[in-house]
């Protein structure tokens, strides 16, 4: 595992894009070291921010990192990476495969574009979680995202495939123009929730803090795909949530785009 350990705060955004467990394999430390980062409008050689060490096994650590470092673990195709704080932003950006396990938390569009892959947050993660690039058209495809605090707003935004799980709560505007994939959060979920949202399930254990005008009654439903969602959820750590999986009221929408989405609330 390569460890990269952090000098000291950089004075403007720092971007680790790229500098993934399948790219830095068999780059001896000195060639790492020497591997050129974005910094604001700028670049500068990763070993001006990192100390590098090699230490013996497979993956990535990231030691003493802090919110102003963006893109970590942008692109990557496999491996594991490992961070020891906090997070920037687009923390996951394009990620495909490999798995990222951050012990604190991460900044806005965590996951963005994601399409395989596992990233879990043992806290809370900002806004446009799930969500597209600027000037994409579709968010995260595949993959899971696992959230230990808070979701910022506009979760699953234009998301197209994928599972996130959020064991505290989510901001106003999830799953806007949403399009497929599968959201469950434990805790409440906020206003303004599914505009235009066509496609996709939506899982709010704690509640909504105001029904959308635009979603349709369904009844109360006890549908085998929640069984399918506990087990996943069981498989992955947290049977507290998935053992909340029982019956659960239907909403559908938006009905003001024809949506066909679905919001489950307990009954």
């Amino acid at each position: 595992m390569t460890r990269l350990t952090l000098k000291s705060a950089p004075s403007a955004r720092l971007s680790l894009d790229g500098i993934t467990p399948d790219r830095l394999a068999g780059l001896k430390e000195a060639e790492i070291a020497k591997l050129e980062l974005p910094l604001g409008n700028q670049t500068a050689p990763l070993g001006d921010w990192f100390s590098v060490a090699d230490v013996g096994t497979e993956g990535l650590l990231l030691d003493a990192v802090g919110n102003r470092l963006d893109r970590i673990g942008g692109g990557m195709k496999s491996g594991t990476i490992v961070v020891e704080g906090n997070a920037g932003a687009y923390l996951g950006c394009r990620m495909s495969g490999g798995s990222i396990h951050v012990a604190g938390s991460a900044g806005y569009g965590v996951a963005c574009a994601m399409s395989g892959g596992t990233i879990e947050i043992s806290r809370d993660v900002g806004d446009f979680a799930g969500s597209a690039e600027p000037g994409e058209r579709y968010g995260m495809s595949g993959g899971t995202l696992l959230i230990g605090g808070d979701a910022g707003e506009r979760l699953g935004d234009r998301m197209k495939g994928g599972l996130i799980v959020v064991e505290g709560q989510a901001g106003g505007g999830a799953a806007a123009r949403m399009v497929a994939g599968t959201l469950i959060i434990a805790g409440k979920l906020g206003r303004d929730f599914g505009v235009a949202m066509h496609r996709g399930s939506v899982v709010a254990l704690g509640g909504i803090a105001e029904l959308p005008i635009c979603f349709g009654d369904s009844g109360p439903q006890d549908l085998v795909v929640f069984r399918l969602w506990a087990a996943e959820l069981r498989r992955l750590g947290m049977a507290e949530i998935a053992d909340r999986l029982t019956a659960l009221d239907r909403w559908v929408g938006d009905q003001a785009v024809s949506g066909k989405g679905e919001l489950l609330l307990p009954s």
